[in-house]
């Protein structure tokens, strides 16, 4: 069926990749909007370098995570991976993820979605609606408190994917219409589906994702879209660019930066800003790895693939612009090879980017995700060599790898952290297929 894959792999990297071929078929399209998993969900632990030196030493201490496993929820249904985990206190957190064991390319078999709660003690499966008959994926989920959450994702609909929004009322989850977010009768010229969420109240978040229209035939178009939900009904934004965003975060109803990459042919890390009444546009960001060529010249491609603002974050005792700073996470291919950066946006008259910072130096991070709060960051991904396991990288003065209980090929995909505590979730890997929840001690 036209438009969906397997989806096994869960990692974004692999749709930049599929960029760079220039998506001549339909498998490569299907790659790209089923290879935006991840999502982030946006809270954690990074701002110590951000803080006062004198309070700076008390705080360290609390950032030297470790993650340990805990046992995913026991159900008849398989799932593959978790793709992104909110929480707003120890005793409430939520996952999201795709069950794709039953998706082949040949044939797609009922895909229900898959959320799971936690209640400080142990995770439990809820109940969910899953409107499609045969596919449904939540990519990504926000909770601005235990009694609200949104959850989105993408269902199919006439043999082609359009957005898929789920509200959670402290009791039960519900479907939200997307009718303004995909308005008319879902045709294969067009797909859309939503990539990360960010909600700063029950009455407030924002939404952004890939539209794609074309076919293998003619050509494929990639564009964004951006939605806001005010608790009721989404509206979609007039403001459209040529390539896509993959990730949120909001501090504000004013203030939201949003990360991804540009259109094919470039395939360049990419972010935009909102202002509370539009898009600033699709701004390249500069890596530390220098001008890229053209894609296909070795180090072409690079991406935003996390990003996590934080309200009254200080660099050293001087304020970022309007109190707050954003920092974004991401991977270039310097050489052919998978490279992490770290760096900052500052959402002040139009987003502006800051130099980068020095992150962990280790051949093969490939970053997915990123939570920070006002006690520091944490970045998760995957290590792309012989080994491939998960990683986490956490900030403590200064970026170091922390130990983790993922088995080998294991993958986080989602962090989320309260204060200084964080939750990990992915994918066990290729060799037994199970979802994946670290928690830090």
């Amino acid at each position: 069926m036209k438009g969906f894959v397997h989806r096994r792999n869960c990692c974004k990297r692999n749709r930049a990749v599929a960029w760079e071929g220039q998506m001549n078929s339909d498998n490569a399209k299907a790659k790209h909007y089923l290879g935006v998993r991840l999502v982030l969900s946006l809270s954690a632990l990074l701002i110590l370098a951000l803080c006062p030196a004198a309070s700076a030493a008390s705080r360290i201490a609390k950032l030297t995570v470790t993650f340990t496993a805990v046992p995913a929820p026991k159900t008849t249904l398989r799932v593959a991976a978790l793709s992104s985990v909110a929480c707003t206190s120890r005793q409430f957190c939520v996952a999201v993820g795709p069950n794709y064991s039953e998706v082949t390319a040949e044939k797609t078999v009922s895909a229900p979605t898959v959320i799971d709660q936690f209640n400080g003690r142990v995770w439990t499966r809820s109940k969910s609606p899953s409107p499609s008959a045969k596919l449904n994926i939540l990519e990504s989920v926000s909770c601005s408190s235990s009694t609200f959450c949104l959850a989105v994702g993408g269902d199919e609909v006439r043999g082609t994917e359009v957005p898929l929004t789920e509200r959670f009322n402290g009791h039960s989850w519900s479907v939200v219409s997307n009718s303004t977010l995909y308005p008319g009768t879902p045709t294969t010229s067009m797909t859309m589906s939503l990539s990360s969420v960010s909600c700063v109240s029950a009455s407030f978040c924002m939404a952004v994702g890939t539209v794609i229209r074309g076919s293998s035939q003619n050509g494929f178009l990639y564009s964004t879209v951006q939605g806001q939900f005010n608790g009721s009904v989404w509206t979609r934004s007039p403001d459209s660019y040529n390539g896509q965003l993959t990730s949120v975060s909001c501090v504000s109803k004013t203030s939201c930066i949003a990360g991804g990459q540009g259109p094919p042919g470039s395939v360049v890390a990419s972010f935009a800003d909102f202002n509370g009444k539009s898009w600033g546009g699709l701004l390249n960001y500069s890596t530390p790895f220098g001008k890229l060529g053209p894609s296909g010249a070795s180090g072409s491609a690079s991406a935003i693939t996390g990003v996590s603002c934080v309200k009254g974050l200080f660099r050293g005792t001087v304020p970022s612009a309007m109190g707050r700073l954003c920092l974004v996470e991401g991977w270039g291919l310097p050489n052919g090879r998978y490279t992490p950066f770290v760096g900052y946006v500052t959402p002040a008259n139009g987003a502006q980017q800051e130099n980068p910072v020095t992150f962990v130096h280790h051949p093969g991070l490939n970053p997915v995700g990123m939570a920070c709060v006002s006690t520091g960051c944490v970045v998760i991904g995957k290590v792309s060599n012989a080994s491939s396991s998960a990683f986490a990288a956490v900030f403590a003065g200064a970026w170091s790898l922390r130990p983790t209980a993922a088995p080998p090929g294991g993958e986080f995909i989602g962090v989320a952290c309260v204060r200084t505590w964080c939750v990990a979730v992915g994918t066990v890997g290729k060799s037994s297929e199970g979802a994946l929840i670290e928690q830090t001690t």
